[in-house]
């Protein structure tokens, strides 16, 4: 079995600072339900976030590759981020924190 990729970041503090920022923007404006999930989290935005939330995906993928995000379009927005190994519980402690607008 393949070990799932270390948990870690390739952004600088100050990249970081900025991309966490983003997220907490974009989730207290568009954020409609968060929901934890045994592989990740989903996230459901209003269709307005849809832009901005597919290049934040992109973004991550090139910084944190311990986890994969989707984006699909229906009626709302809907973003799966999941992972494995420890990662789901990392994203539930990231997530948790944003959704709650803290």
């Amino acid at each position: 079995m393949d070990e799932p990729p270390p948990i870690a970041c390739t952004l600088s503090p100050a990249a970081f600072a900025d991309r966490e920022g983003a997220w907490r923007a974009m989730l207290a404006t568009w954020l409609v339900s968060y929901e934890r999930r045994p592989d990740g989290v989903r996230l459901r935005l209003r269709p307005a976030a849809e832009d901005r939330v597919r290049d934040l995906v992109a973004l991550e993928a090139e910084c944190c590759g311990w986890f994969r995000g989707t984006v699909t379009r229906g009626e709302l927005v809907t973003v799966d981020l999941v992972a494995a190994g420890d990662g789901p519980m990392v994203l539930h402690t990231m997530f948790d924190v944003f959704a709650a607008g803290g």
